[in-house]
């Protein structure tokens, strides 16, 4: 019976070491597959970063662009009225002078 014992608990105890090293193996597995599904969900997060980043730049340059373009019509059409403005007072100085000569 104390053979019987001892060998009952030789093969408990051989039971729970192969079954703790099983567990060790998956936890291990499971750990580098964590780590890779993490280093993936960075590497794409870093593409997604890049992507809206140089969107963000485009539409920045765009509205540059545009407005340089109103800034230069605005100016165009200021300057336009002021040589409009002066030459109607250059005409109508004219003109007066024009009268009072006569």
């Amino acid at each position: 019976m104390k053979e019987l014992k001892k060998l009952l608990c030789g093969l408990v105890a051989a039971m729970m070491v192969f079954t703790l090293a099983a567990c060790g193996e998956k936890a291990q597995e499971k750990a580098e597959e964590a780590g890779q599904k993490v280093e993936e969900k960075t590497e794409e997060a870093g593409q997604k970063v890049e992507e809206k980043t140089e969107e963000a730049v485009e539409k920045v340059e765009e509205a540059v662009e545009e407005a340089k373009e109103e800034a230069a019509e605005e100016a165009t059409e200021e300057a336009t009225e002021e040589a409009t403005e002066e030459a109607a007072e250059k005409e109508a100085e004219e003109a007066t002078d024009a009268a009072k000569a006569e």
